[in-house]
Order: structure tokens, then C-alpha cells, then sequence
């Protein structure tokens, strides 16, 4: 006998599913994942054909390839992100969904998830951007692409749909009253969880 480096799954119909390799479990923001089991429930999902799923500086990111071809990608993402909530806990769900044509191999046929993980994704620049318009959201917006790391957020785009987590809104929370003298409760930033609302909150507690 010996440790073949295989995860596995016993069903309650004693049928074992394979889950991945033991070699692709990761831990993000201190909990322990088995990317594996994240991919199999994507696959799951009506619409995949296949999924890898990678870690990449502290985040999730979830590589699709489709059934067919996807009309609107960020509507299908979405619908992706919330059936996976509904199976996994929140820590397990991707941040970031990419759609491929096919996935990058290496010489030996699997998966190259070294170039996965290099990849880098144009879809953003060429989503309408619109850029901070007041005083307030210039000022979210700063805070919540240096905590981000993106050069440019739209002010319509969702906080946890663009990479956001709570570790990096408690970062957000303390940042801006260090900014603006404004304590804003954490659950604030999943009420507004846009530049564009968040800013008007500011506005409406800087009033009061």
C-alpha cells in the first residue's frame, strides 16, 4: 500500500468521488480548501464543461470552459457565483471567473496551472467604465483599488464580485475613518456595496 496523493469522497450510496489531488489543497485568508471539491460543484453546474480552480494572492480564481457560447458573461458569472453560495461556504465561492476556449496544458497533457495562474484578463478594460464623479467617490474609489489592486473601478461594480472580501472591507472601514473622521460599520459594506452608494453613505453620515 502507499499514499497515492488522490482526495476522496465516500457517498452516503458508498460510491467514492474523486475529488482531486491533495497536492491542490491551499489555504486562503486561514482556512483550509480543497480546490477539488470547489471545481467538482462547478462542473455540476448547467452550462460547464470543465473548471480549474486556482489560488492566486490570498483569492479564489475559478477558470470556465463552456458548454456553449456565453451571451452575456457577466450575467452567467453571477448566476455561477450564487448556486455556488448556495452549495459551498462564502470562503470557498471564487472571487474571480475567467471563461476560456480551452485550458493551457503542458507537455505532458494536464492542466498547466502554472500558466493559469499568470494569466491575465483583458475583460476588464473592456467593460464601460464609469469613473468617480464626486469629491466621495474619488475617495472610495482610491481606497478600494489600492486594497484591490486595480488600477480603475467602476463606480457600479460590486465590492465582492470584483475580488472584495470581509478582510479587506474591515481594511476599507478603518481606512476611510482615518480619512474622513466617519466610523462606518463593517455591515455597511455589504448594504453599499458600490463606489457610487457607498460614497452617498458617506454623504448622508457626514450630514448627520
Amino acid at each position: 500500500m502507499y499514499l497515492s496523493g488522490d482526495i476522496g469522497k465516500l457517498l452516503p450510496s458508498n460510491e467514492v468521488v474523486c475529488l482531486g489531488r491533495i497536492d491542490h489543497q491551499v489555504k486562503v485568508r486561514g482556512h483550509r480548501i480543497e480546490i477539488g471539491e470547489i471545481e467538482l460543484a462547478l462542473m455540476a453546474i448547467d452550462g460547464i464543461k470543465s473548471a480549474i480552480v486556482v489560488a492566486k494572492t490570498d483569492i479564489l480564481i475559478a477558470f470556465i470552459i463552456a458548454n456553449s457560447e456565453i451571451e452575456n458573461e457577466l450575467d452567467e458569472i453571477r448566476l455561477w457565483r450564487n448556486e455556488l453560495a448556495s452549495q459551498l461556504p462564502a470562503f470557498m465561492v471564487p472571487h474571480e471567473f475567467h471563461i476560456l476556449e480551452k485550458m493551457p496544458t503542458t507537455l505532458n497533457d494536464k492542466v498547466d496551472r502554472t500558466a493559469l495562474l499568470e494569466y491575465k484578463s483583458n475583460s476588464e478594460s473592456n467593460q464601460e467604465y464609469t469613473a468617480p464623479r464626486t469629491t466621495e467617490e474619488k475617495l472610495v474609489a482610491e481606497i478600494w483599488e489600492e486594497n484591490l489592486k486595480k488600477e480603475r473601478i467602476d463606480i457600479f461594480s460590486n465590492f465582492f464580485e470584483i475580488g472584495g472580501h470581509s478582510i479587506i472591507a474591515v481594511t476599507i472601514v478603518v481606512k476611510i475613518q482615518k480619512k474622513t473622521g466617519i466610523r462606518i460599520p463593517l455591515s455597511a459594506v455589504f448594504k453599499h456595496s458600490t463606489i457610487e452608494k457607498f460614497a452617498k453613505l458617506l454623504i448622508k453620515e457626514n450630514k448627520i
